[in-house]
């Protein structure tokens, strides 16, 4: 039963992920609050991951696991994309317009800051991808959902 719950929270992660990558088309501008909402969720469960992931963190043995080291690398890939994607938001906003530079040069580097959390986004995808295949390796009874994922 722990097993079966720790996939669906995990599926239901990846479900928040691809909602989160799939508003960030510029043809979905009308909703900006449920995409901030969606962000803003996925945010929070990411740090809730990260913390509950160092709270296990117990020496060196904790690191020789390769599926440890990957589930880091998919945070770390998740914060740079987050973090990427909140200073665009503040370059965007009204205040951005005080900062002593041009305007061409905010809104450059405005799109470079888009197209990297898009980028870091999409990276961060396989990981959590294998990750969750990974969960679900072991059980038999689960093996119809493996192939619907896969």
């Amino acid at each position: 039963v722990k097993l079966v719950v720790r996939a669906s929270l995990y599926a239901c992660y990846l479900l928040l992920y691809s909602a989160v990558v799939l508003m960030r088309t510029e043809r979905l501008d009308g909703l900006k609050h449920v995409r901030l909402a969606f962000e803003a969720l996925f945010t929070y469960w990411t740090l809730v991951l990260a913390i509950d992931e160092s709270r296990q963190i117990n020496g060196m043995p904790y690191w020789s696991d390769l599926w440890n080291v990957l589930d880091w690398c998919t945070y770390f890939l998740n914060a740079c994309a987050i973090s990427s994607l909140y200073l665009n938001y503040a370059l965007q906003s009204p205040l951005a317009t005080t900062l002593p530079f041009a305007p061409s040069t905010i809104e450059s580097v405005g799109a470079s800051l888009y197209s990297t959390s898009v980028l870091l986004l999409g990276l961060s995808g396989i990981p959590m991808f294998l990750r969750l295949l990974h969960i679900l390796e072991y059980q038999q009874e689960l093996g119809i959902l493996i192939i619907t994922l896969g």
